[in-house]
């Protein structure tokens, strides 16, 4: 699946109004809908965050006024670390959950400048603690998997660019392969400046957290329960953790 980013040929403050109109008009996922349709297609079959919103009728265009008809669509926010709103993510669907049949499923509509760093807010910190992945279908998989509250990023790149929000004291940063690099810098930047972060990868053979939490029940629950512990504790390890190690 690839990325669009909207050219906005319309000044910020345009922008931001058809941004938030097109919050307003959606709603919060429920199960049995089309948001709660496209994640059980991954095996993440839960109740979705209010942070991710459907729209039942966007309008598809490609940075241009011209619609290219209407489908149901994820509308996500993308804030930045002083928790302004920066732009939309954007997921066109079809009814049944599976990506909509238009040029680009999936799109980014910026309210100015396209930032690196910003990020979906999935779940709110919870005593200063908070985890990072690399696209939003990771972060649920480990929010699912070890309880731990989470925010996303669109790429690697915005990984290692996280802007980590005032108050973090903790931060739990869940890689991949895809990411390796990325999460060492992102860890490194925010130990410098005080922040107890760790890297959490997923166990072998597994790719990434979403075959880790579809691959859950083949790893005894206390192994999870003392991972989550380990956090709530906020034991620093000198190396990279492993929830599995």
């Amino acid at each position: 699946m690839h990325t669009f980013i909207r050219a906005n040929e319309i000044d910020g403050g345009r922008a931001a109004e058809i941004a938030a109109k097109i919050l307003e008009a959606t709603k919060a996922p429920q199960l049995g809908d089309v948001a709660h349709k496209a994640f059980a297609k991954l095996g993440l079959d839960f109740e979705l965050p209010a942070t991710v919103r459907v729209h039942t009728s966007l309008s598809y265009t490609l940075g241009t006024n011209e619609e290219f008809g209407k489908h149901p669509a994820l509308v996500i926010p993308l804030t930045d670390g002083q928790e302004r709103f920066a732009a939309l993510e954007l997921l066109y669907l079809s009814p049944d959950g599976s990506p909509a049949p238009v040029v680009d499923s999936r799109q980014i509509y910026w309210l100015n400048e396209q930032e690196p760093g910003v990020f979906m807010a999935l779940h709110q910190p919870e005593d200063g603690l908070w985890g990072v992945a690399c696209g939003i279908c990771e972060a649920l998989a480990a929010n699912y998997y070890t309880g731990v509250p989470m925010a996303a990023v669109c790429s690697p790149a915005d990984l290692a660019a996280f802007q980590i929000p005032h108050g973090i004291e903790r931060l739990a940063i869940f890689a991949n392969h895809r990411c390796a690099s990325e999460a060492i810098a992102l860890q490194a930047r925010a130990r410098s400046v005080g922040i107890r972060a760790e890297i959490y990868t997923p166990s072998e053979p597994n790719p990434n957290w979403l075959s880790e939490f579809a691959l859950r029940g083949a790893f005894p629950i206390d192994e999870v329960a003392d991972s989550k512990a380990a956090l709530d504790r906020n034991i620093d390890d000198s190396a990279d953790g492993d929830l599995h190690e």
